[in-house]
């Protein structure tokens, strides 16, 4: 005996919005991971800008070692950001890269089978060639007389005075 699937509406609606907020969040996964080097950038300058504003207040003998310190900090996190920009860029045009070949290969295999469609569609509408009704003048055997011109002559286009 076979099982009778009995859908009900509600499964429906409640997959769908399951499945909207599983993709939602991917997105924001997504785009978390993509501005993650922005925020890091941001979150180090400003942590910098404070780093100084505490300089200021250091006796006169530390604010040199301090203010030395904090542009070697400066300085690697530059890098560091640079090097991760670079990475994510050349992630991107590898990506845009392989997307481009995915679609020439496409467009390849659809315009081959355009082809042959055209191709086939040509042959079926294309018909067999006929033979024509009356054989041609030229065709004609010598031994059958041609038409002969009729007694009254052809009409001549009216001239306008």
């Amino acid at each position: 005996m076979a099982k009778k699937i009995i859908e009900s509406p509600g499964d429906d609606a409640k997959a769908t919005a399951r499945h909207a907020k599983i993709a939602k969040e991917r997105e924001a996964a997504e785009e978390k991971e993509k501005n993650r080097a922005s925020d890091e950038y941001w979150r180090n300058r400003r942590a910098n800008e404070k780093r100084r504003e505490d300089i200021k207040k250091l006796p006169k003998e530390e604010q040199a070692e301090a203010k030395k310190k904090l542009r070697e900090d400066a300085k690697k996190n530059r890098q560091q950001y640079r090097e991760e920009r670079k990475a994510i860029r050349t992630k991107k045009r590898e990506e845009a890269k392989a997307e481009r070949e995915e679609r020439r290969a496409a467009a390849a295999a659809l315009g081959e089978s355009r082809a042959e469609a055209k191709a086939a569609e040509k042959a079926e509408e294309a018909p067999a060639p006929e033979a024509p009704a009356e054989p041609l003048a030229e065709e004609a055997p010598a031994d059958v007389p041609a038409e002969e011109p009729a007694d009254f002559p052809a009409d001549e286009p009216e001239k306008k005075e």
